[in-house]
């Protein structure tokens, strides 16, 4: 085994570039090489990675390739992913039991999976540069790079028009497309008003708006788990490229504020060629007031998609608890499979649906300090039913979390009973 004494730090990078080099092919490298972070070993095994996210004083580090050498073990940091280590670092706060202060050396260590020093000599970063043209060159590289997150911005064309076709600022997507809504849902009305009464075209009208909500909810779930969130092949550029015009780019650059919506010029491509399917199988006043639904929809997903990155809900609102899973889905749980995937934006919860299918009637509210309270109502005639729980958990990511339901067994949901779970 490779010797090391008392080195500097130049001598001991020179030792780990040497024995890299020697052990670059073997299936059994020394024990040496796997403590010295940042080899080659670890760029060549590990190229094809997901990226483990860690936060540090504003900082972003990608540790993947050190996880299963950590001294703590692989399971501490993929339990932190996504956020903040400082105070589990300092020995403040426990993680799985434990508290452990971190040495000056794990620091220095940790610097080097900084995102950002990553980032600052990778060329297709360059801001004077169109990066579509390259960005098929990554090859085995594309899906760990797409999951390192960028602050800033990537330029795609080297064309300054075509550059500003791909940018568009949030409040343009409601003001484009809502008079079309307005619009629609007026010609609905009229006609429908015309041949059956006030009262039946405002109920109809009612129900097939809030339909094509529904439906735009549905295929913005079914688009981002099976088209945005699609594997491509590596091997082919073509496939590269596409996947990052569809949803890589807004995995990488996910704080880039003008490309957080869809641009109105393509989307208008989307809207004819679905609205001329729809108008083919309805009949005109269905068709408008089914289509405005399914816009409307659209643009709530859009505007509710910017608010999350770029909004500041109030802690323990239905929308700060969004905002917290959506931002695991870009730092944390990139393909974390099962029903609470969160590949949609506009979603229901658990404790929504069982509301909804009559499982479980949960009612709260939230107290001084921004927790939620549950109240168990009852839920037959008799005043008690017994019910199943299940330890079905809160969202890891939030500093709260704590078990949905606390204990395993059968018990009574009495109608002035409450459990205070808080998250």
């Amino acid at each position: 085994m490779t010797e090391i004494r008392r080195h500097s730090v130049h001598n001991i990078d020179e030792i780990r570039k040497r024995t890299a080099s020697e052990h670059r092919n073997s299936e059994n490298p020394p024990l040496v090489l796997l403590l010295l972070m940042g080899t080659e070993f670890d760029q060549e095994q590990n190229r094809h990675e997901v990226p483990l996210l860690l936060q540090l004083r504003g900082q972003l580090y990608d540790v993947a390739k050190f996880a299963k050498k950590h001294p703590g073990g692989e399971k501490v940091l993929r339990k932190l992913a996504g956020g903040d280590v400082d105070a589990f670092m300092r020995g403040e706060q426990r993680i799985l039991g434990v508290k452990h202060e971190h040495s000056a050396a794990a620091y220095a260590m940790l610097e080097r999976y900084n995102v950002e020093h990553l980032q600052k000599n990778d060329p297709y970063l360059d801001e004077k540069r169109g990066v579509l043209g390259r960005i098929g060159n990554l090859g085995a590289d594309y899906w760990t790079w797409i999951h390192q997150p960028y602050e800033g911005t990537i330029r795609l064309f080297d064309s300054d028009f075509l550059e500003r076709l791909t940018r568009t600022a949030w409040w343009v997507v409601p003001l484009v497309w809502m008079p079309l809504v307005v619009l629609f849902s007026a010609l609905g009305i009229t006609e429908l008003h015309q041949n059956h009464g006030a009262f039946v075209a405002s109920v109809v009208w009612g129900v097939l708006f809030s339909i094509g909500v529904l439906t735009w909810t549905l295929v913005e779930y079914l688009l981002h788990r099976y088209v945005f969130h699609w594997h491509p092949d590596t091997s082919s550029q073509t496939q590269i490229v596409l996947h990052f015009l569809i949803h890589g780019l807004h995995h990488k650059t996910p704080m880039d504020g003008d490309r957080l919506v869809f641009p109105p010029t393509p989307a208008l491509f989307i809207i004819i060629f679905f609205a001329s399917i729809y108008v083919s199988i309805l009949p005109w006043a269905a068709f408008c007031c089914f289509g405005a639904g399914k816009l409307c929809g659209y643009v709530m997903y859009d505007c509710t998609h910017y608010y999350l990155h770029h909004g500041s809900p109030k802690p323990g609102s239905d929308m700060h608890y969004k905002k917290v899973y959506h931002h695991n889905h870009h730092f944390k749980n990139y393909d974390l499979l099962g029903f609470r995937r969160k590949y949609g934006i506009m979603y229901l919860r658990r404790d929504e649906l069982h509301r909804l299918f009559g499982q479980m009637l949960l009612r709260y509210f939230l107290n001084e300090k921004g927790e939620r309270v549950y109240t168990l109502k009852k839920t037959s005639p008799e005043g008690a039913q017994t019910h199943s729980a299940h330890p079905a958990k809160f969202s890891p990511e939030d500093k709260y979390s704590q078990y949905r339901v606390i204990v395993k067994k059968r018990f009574h949901l009495l109608p002035s009973q409450q459990a205070k779970i808080v998250y």
